[in-house]
């Protein structure tokens, strides 16, 4: 790799090292919500419309209400260890797993990775942007 030149990820750690020293870096951090969360309101979304409807109608009862819970874990801004590397399930489906630790055990979540959403948990754990969603706005905003 040539390292002569900056590339991107030089550009925004610099940038991230420049707010933090000026104060600015908590201030303008980017707030994913379902209106910013989908491809066609803004392409560096993790995921279409289509792609997260077709990954939720797929999901079980049980898939559903893990899915809601990590939802909610993510929008009150707890810390979750998630391998960056995918896996795919018996039925094709890919995913990662996300622990929540806590003093006196563990929680782990099936994350399904359609689209860019295991970028999406890479990045939520680099603290790139909080989160403001749930299953009920993220199902409303597809709809639409």
């Amino acid at each position: 790799m040539d390292n002569s030149n900056p590339n991107i990820i030089d550009l925004i750690l610099g940038a991230q090292a420049d707010e933090f020293e000026s104060g600015e870096a908590t201030s303008k951090k980017v707030v994913i919500n379902a209106s910013n969360f989908f491809t066609d309101k803004n392409p560096g979304g993790p995921i279409t419309k289509p792609q997260w409807l077709k990954m939720v109608k797929g999901m079980a009862k049980h898939e559903l209400l893990s899915h809601k819970a990590l939802l909610d874990k993510l929008t009150n801004g707890e810390k979750a260890d998630a391998n960056p590397f995918e896996s795919v399930d018996k039925e094709g489906r890919p995913y990662l797993w996300a622990t929540f630790r806590y003093r006196n055990g563990n929680q782990n979540f099936k994350v399904f990775t359609a689209g860019e959403m295991c970028k999406f948990m890479t990045m939520y754990q680099m603290g790139m942007f909080s989160v403001d969603l749930s299953l009920e706005s993220l199902y409303e905003e597809a709809l639409k």
